[in-house]
């Protein structure tokens, strides 16, 4: 960006020199010039801004995913610290089913949803 601003307002300087007939280059020349210069400045401020929204949503949704993590990490807490009936009655509450089959391939169903974990059952 800095780059297009420096071409940007070394062209400008020269459209005037040209109007004051104190430059080689063609004014035409020149304003082509300058106007090719400034859309190339626009876009690099553009994308600029698009680098920073993108930046800020990531941002927000990492801060999401350490929320989420620590809840989590709260919940595996609460679980290892409890006695066997309370595993027992957390686990009811969360899964459905199990389904042990050859191989012991394991099939769960779960009483929620991932949605539903993140807005707190």
């Amino acid at each position: 960006l800095a780059k297009h601003k420096k071409e940007y307002n070394t062209y400008k300087a020269e459209v005037i020199k040209a109007l004051q007939g104190k430059s080689k280059f063609n004014a035409d020349v020149l304003n082509e010039l300058l106007t090719a210069s400034k859309e190339a400045m626009e876009a690099a401020e553009a994308e600029i801004q698009q680098c920073k929204q993108e930046l800020a949503n990531d941002s927000q949704t990492y801060k999401e995913a350490q929320k989420n993590l620590k809840e989590l990490l709260t919940w595996a807490d609460l679980y290892k610290s409890s006695s066997m009936a309370s595993k027992r009655m957390i686990m009811s509450q969360l899964i459905k089913a199990v389904r042990v089959r050859r191989d012991y391939e394991l099939e769960i169903d779960f009483n929620i949803a991932y949605e539903q974990y993140c807005k707190g059952f």
